[in-house]
């Protein structure tokens, strides 16, 4: 690795980055302005461990040296759940489905763990759930409130990306009345969970039986689906090189890395697009 010149005003993010980052970024005098791409290759420290609910997938909550907080994933059993989560956050926001904030964590043993930002302002996970289970549809089967779009968008992105794991305690609602937003998180059990991405996750799994019930109170809009398999249809190797790049470098072996990359480049990331298409238009796919 090459040494990284300390411009000086840059602070924490002027050291040397941590073992086994894929391309670092040196200065050679202070950037006019840094962007959130070039923050995005910095680790942040953690400065406070939290207590937190524990659960299968959560490390840590902590708050980092930028004053944020963040729920902290690690990989555990061989799963590349640091991976699959930066992968989906940073797609999830190519194809317009919105996520929180997340960062590269340095924890306070050295390693670098995915971090997602608890974001201040959300409702509770009570008042989430009681908002997924407010029936949205009326007698005559058309939506009131606004759910259904976004709903139909993460479904469709769930799909796509193999998330078995969706539950009504991975969504995020902010604001109040017809303002409200609502946000998607946690995808460690998707992507390289189940690797190749064959085959779409069955009305059993937690994913299904969470999109059956969430639909039967929803709807579900086809159009809000098109649009997310049309974005997706544009991602190619060239978009997903420098995403992929931007990890560190052990969070995916390498040739885990360039598998995804030749999914894309053979043909076979657009043949998911459009099997998935086919399979929600024809009722197949749930």
């Amino acid at each position: 690795m090459r040494e990284m010149v300390n411009p000086k005003g840059l602070g924490l993010m002027a050291v040397v980055l941590a073992k086994g980052w894929t391309q670092p970024v040196v200065f050679t005098r202070p950037p006019p302005s840094i962007s959130a791409e070039q923050l995005a290759l910095f680790p942040r420290s953690t400065l406070i461990e939290l207590p937190t609910r524990a659960t299968a997938d959560i490390y840590k909550y902590v708050q980092a040296d930028n004053k944020r907080y963040y729920y902290l994933k690690l990989d555990k059993e061989g799963r590349y759940a640091r991976a699959n989560e930066w992968l989906c956050y940073r797609l999830a926001n190519l194809v317009g489905v919105s996520t929180p904030r997340c960062d590269f964590i340095q924890t306070f043993n050295g390693d670098i763990a995915f971090g997602s930002e608890g974001v201040v302002g959300a409702a509770s996970e009570i008042d989430t759930f009681l908002y997924l289970q407010t029936h949205s549809m009326n007698e005559i089967g058309q939506p009131i409130a606004g759910l259904q779009e976004r709903l139909s968008a993460i479904h469709t992105f769930d799909l796509f990306i193999n998330n078995v794991d969706r539950h009504m305690r991975n969504f995020l609602v902010l604001g109040a009345g017809d303002e409200r937003q609502l946000i998607a998180m946690d995808f460690a059990r998707s992507l390289f969970w189940k690797w190749p991405l064959d085959g779409f996750p069955s009305p059993g799994e937690e994913t299904g039986k969470t999109w059956i019930e969430l639909r039967e109170r929803h709807g579900f809009d086809l159009g809000a689906a098109r649009l997310v398999l049309d974005r997706l249809s544009m991602i190619g190797e060239i978009q997903l090189a420098p995403i992929v790049s931007q990890m560190p470098s052990h969070w995916l072996p390498i040739e885990l890395q360039e598998a995804l990359l030749a999914y894309c480049r053979e043909g076979r990331w657009k043949a998911r697009v459009a099997a998935l298409r086919r399979g929600l238009e024809s009722g197949s796919i749930v």
